[in-house]
């Protein structure tokens, strides 16, 4: 269990770094800004490459796939409905929104998690892969139709214009070079395999620097009602969907199951606030939303390795 307090810990540092070095005026908004955007352009497209193809995709058509798809579909959905039932958010916000109720921050912190508290290095790779192959690029290309002015362009400009963003290139780059098994060579793997190192940093960096001059929850600022929904289906419903998923339709072993809920408790990725920064839209909630999920993932899992946890 110290692999998982040590790796919120290692996040926990870098956030705070970032809040201070916008305190100190090191960090200015326009520095942040562009943190965001070397995240969002080159960064987190590098290392979705490098991570894809390196990637052992049988793991992918398992059980772990299943109840990762269906429990962050059914969180994401939850939080939409009732978002723009009840709290009648524009559709862009929805998108964000629903990110933020479902998608769950696998990289650097599922991978101690994978190690010391499941003991299966893989079980997380088939989330990461749907959430990087699928997710994403569906998403980004949401918020690129609903945010993005796209009155001066043809028909086959909008229909192509997801296929301009970073993620969704290097995403499915990375899906045929691992389908065909190929390498790239050692001149353009290794760059981008550096470059990719910074998008966690960076990211992390850039949503500490969010905090500088507004409380979280913050009155007139962070829509409230949207943050503590998301967290609730984050932390508490889509853990609850994956462990019945698993349990009643798919009749899942202990561990296996085990290893699917621990999954689904992970809290909202820094991804989420970056598409936020990037397309402007519902900041302070995926931010707040990401804060909040992330302090709540260490109680909840705990509480889940003690119900589940295979003796």
């Amino acid at each position: 269990m110290l692999a998982v307090f040590h790796g919120f810990g290692v996040i926990a540092i870098i956030i705070f770094i970032g809040y201070l070095l916008a305190r100190l005026g090191i960090l200015s908004e326009e520095m942040a800004q562009g943190l965001n955007n070397t995240c969002f352009w080159i960064a987190t497209p590098a290392l979705l490459f490098d991570t894809i193809i390196k990637a052992d995709l049988k793991v992918v058509f398992s059980a772990h796939l299943s109840v990762a798809v269906f429990a962050n579909v059914a969180a994401s959905l939850i939080f939409i409905v009732i978002a723009r039932l009840w709290l009648k958010r524009k559709p862009a916000e929805l998108v964000i929104g629903g990110l933020s109720a479902g998608y769950v921050n696998s990289a650097n912190l599922g991978i101690p998690i994978a190690l010391y508290v499941i003991h299966d290095p893989t079980a997380f790779v088939p989330i990461l892969l749907f959430q990087t192959i699928l997710l994403c690029p569906v998403a980004l290309a949401l918020l690129d139709h609903l945010v993005l002015d796209h009155s001066k362009q043809s028909t086959w400009q909008r229909i192509l214009q997801p296929l301009k963003n970073p993620m969704v290139i290097f995403g499915f780059a990375g899906l045929i070079f691992a389908l065909g098994h190929w390498s790239p060579p050692t001149i353009i793997s290794e760059p981008l395999h550096l470059i990719g190192q910074a998008a966690v940093p960076c990211g992390l960096l850039g949503f500490g620097h969010s905090f500088y001059g507004v409380k979280v929850m913050e009155k007139g600022t962070t829509p409230r009602r949207d943050v503590a929904l998301a967290v609730v289906l984050k932390t508490a419903v889509m853990p609850l969907i994956a462990w019945t998923f698993g349990h009643c339709a798919l009749g899942l072993d202990s561990k296996t199951l085990f290893a699917v809920t621990v999954c689904a408790a992970l809290p909202t990725a820094v991804n989420v606030y970056i598409f936020a920064s990037r397309y402007n839209t519902a900041r302070y909630l995926a931010r707040d939303a990401g804060f909040i999920s992330t302090l709540l993932a260490i109680p909840a899992i705990l509480v889940i390795s003690a119900l589940l946890l295979p003796v």
